[in-house]
């Protein structure tokens, strides 16, 4: 440390480091080297600015990040490419993507946020859901369009969940049959959604489903799919009755006791087995 009134340098040559008498104004100076093998000229500006030090090296965050793009390193030993998802391409449910280095394919659950929960689940309804502001808690919430009533769970202040309360059948002027697909082209399997009760779960010769998927992550029997005819129409609705993994319906996630209707152009995740609801051909 330097001490006060004083400076100190360094030769460039001999490498000796010395204090001298600090210059009264700013600008370039020179002084003799004191080493007495050297007595080099010493140049400096005063004033001597101090080192930089250098940045550290900020950390790389994964996961999902502020500007809603998502981060995450590709599980390939051989790879390990480092994959930034843009926001426009990241979705809330269950997302895919493959690395583009290696080509593996990755899979990721977003949480939903809390505009797409406030969504109205009925099917070609844009109705939006008021949220409670009286603290953390379960509400009711009643769509501005539709009429339907919901079951709001609010913790630190955030809708975490939103559950349907006794569903309305859709309108009994949708006149049209549904069919469960699985898979494409040639080996597509279809499940025509008749009238009476359907079961759709995991392949298992103990609890036989209607509907089996052959997938681990599935469990057997999982979902209940109801069709009655109302006004002149089938109505099709869907209960999770098990559930060891979660369920998706639209890309939302749903639990056991959970009731949600059906329409063409819906999608069901089990495990990690897609089905899509579709009209039947006329």
């Amino acid at each position: 440390m330097a001490e006060e009134g004083k400076i100190t340098v360094t030769c460039k040559k001999c490498g000796r480091t010395f204090q001298c008498k600090s210059p009264l104004a700013p600008g370039n100076y020179s002084v003799t080297c004191v080493n007495p093998e050297c007595k080099s000229k010493v140049s400096f500006k005063y004033p001597i600015a101090s080192p930089q030090q250098s940045k550290p090296r900020s950390e790389v965050k994964y996961g999902r990040l502020e500007d809603g793009s998502y981060r995450f390193r590709c599980e390939n030993n051989d790879c390990r490419q480092s994959i930034l998802v843009p926001p426009n391409m990241v979705k809330s449910g269950h997302n895919k993507v493959k690395c583009p280095k290696c080509s593996v394919l990755h899979e990721f659950d977003i949480e939903p946020e809390e505009k797409d929960l406030l969504r109205c689940q009925m099917a070609d309804c844009k109705g939006i859901l008021a949220k409670p502001d009286r603290g953390d808690g379960v509400y009711s919430s009643v769509c501005n369009e539709c009429g339907q009533e919901y079951a709001l769970i609010v913790k630190e202040g955030k809708v975490v969940k939103v559950t349907m309360k006794t569903p309305l059948p859709p309108s009994s002027s949708r006149k049209f049959d549904l069919e469960l697909v699985l898979g494409r082209f040639i080996g597509k399997k279809k499940y025509p959604l008749s009238k009476g009760i359907h079961y759709v779960g995991r392949e298992d010769n103990e609890n036989k489903s209607d509907f089996d998927v052959k997938d681990k992550y599935a469990s057997g029997r999982s979902l209940r799919i109801d069709v009655n005819e109302n006004g002149g129409s089938l109505v099709y609705k869907m209960t999770v009755e098990r559930a060891m993994n979660p369920v998706y319906h639209n890309n939302k996630e749903l639990t056991v006791g959970d009731i949600v209707y059906l329409t063409y152009g819906d999608t069901i995740k089990l495990g990690k087995t897609l089905i899509k609801v579709q009209k039947i051909p006329k």
